[in-house]
């Protein structure tokens, strides 16, 4: 694959600019979502644990990119209110396992609608070729980066 390599004033500001609209998707989120009562670290807890239940409280946290302090201070709320279950590993007692609870579908449906709100209202107007493209982009850049950090 043969690419050009951008020049710096084609790429000045971008950073900034994927910094920026993830900060208002974040507050748009955040504004649409209060009526459920979660916060959005709540939200993303549980939309991990939905996409990869068994997940370890340490492997969440990676996933997350907060401590496990941090976060099990989310977990314990969660789990207050009846959504999660901590089980125990099966070989190894320190590790906790995470799985939501029958409790938690109507909360992370509602989460999912408030979700896809926010996505027609940031992608209205731009055509569906153009979003592929988009996330293709974004992908790469991604994956550039993750290589450079590894």
């Amino acid at each position: 694959m043969n690419r050009k390599t951008p020049e710096a004033d084609e790429t000045r500001g971008m950073g900034f600019l994927l910094s920026d609209v993830a900060r208002l998707f974040r507050r748009e989120f955040d504004k649409r979502a209060t009526e459920t009562g979660l916060t959005r670290a709540q939200y993303q807890a549980l939309a991990h644990i939905k996409r990869q239940e068994g997940l370890s409280q340490t492997e969440l946290a990676a996933l997350l990119e907060v401590r496990p302090i941090t976060l099990t201070r989310t977990l314990d709320r969660l789990e207050a209110k009846g959504w999660i279950e901590r089980r125990p590993h099966k070989t190894d007692r320190r590790i906790r396992l995470l799985y939501l609870t029958r409790q938690a579908q109507p909360h992370t449906r509602a989460l999912r609608a408030v979700a896809r709100t926010v996505r027609q209202k940031a992608f209205a107007g731009i055509h569906a070729t153009d979003l592929q493209r988009m996330r293709d982009l974004l992908e790469l850049v991604k994956q550039n980066l993750a290589r450079e950090a590894e």
